[in-house]
């Protein structure tokens, strides 16, 4: 490549020689063209980088936002009685047509809840189970499930300490309130 370039210089070296300005504001010209080409792809690259960086800064301090607000919960419910909460309470709504998933109305030291249906046919015959996971531990020996808008139907439950609970209902729930209470 070197060998092709001397070659190529050496026959056209009068041509060079009878316009040296112009040969070299020429090469001057090319070389600042390449010169800014690179460092134009240079910056989209490191413009790219410094996204992808401040991107990941902000996942970080997301993350340490949420471990901080874990923190808190767990002190405060460590620093609660015992760190055992009295009791908990659960309000859902149920809309009875199966269209609509339930809604909670209102949650006191409940972390997660879901609903679970089984069997096959009509709508109102199959099975409601309500799984429930309190917040913080719970000392309520008893729980109670009501609801202020329907006669509840038959249920039994499956399991309840001071972590979860789980109920069965005999069929479907109708529109209304269901209020699950543990004291």
């Amino acid at each position: 490549m070197l060998d092709w370039l001397l070659e190529r210089t050496a026959k056209e070296w009068g041509v060079i020689k009878g316009a040296p300005i112009i040969f070299f504001l020429i090469v001057f010209l090319m070389g600042t063209l390449i010169f800014f080409s690179l460092e134009w792809f240079h910056g989209e690259k490191t413009d790219s980088q410094d996204k992808h960086i401040s991107l990941l800064v902000e996942q970080k301090n997301l993350i340490a936002k949420e471990l901080e607000e874990q923190k808190e919960r767990t002190k405060k419910s460590v620093e609660s009685v015992d760190g055992i909460a009295e009791n908990a309470e659960l309000r859902i709504l149920f809309w009875g047509e199966g269209t609509r998933p339930p809604a909670p109305v209102s949650m006191d030291n409940i972390w997660k809840w879901h609903i679970f249906y089984t069997g096959t046919g009509e709508w109102e015959t199959r099975k409601t189970t309500l799984f429930v996971i309190f917040d913080q531990q719970i000392k309520g020996e008893k729980l109670k499930v009501s609801s202020p808008d329907f006669e509840v139907p038959p249920y039994r439950i499956i399991e309840f300490n001071y972590i979860y609970a789980m109920i069965e209902f005999s069929k479907n729930l109708p529109n209304g309130t269901l209020v699950v209470d543990s004291s």
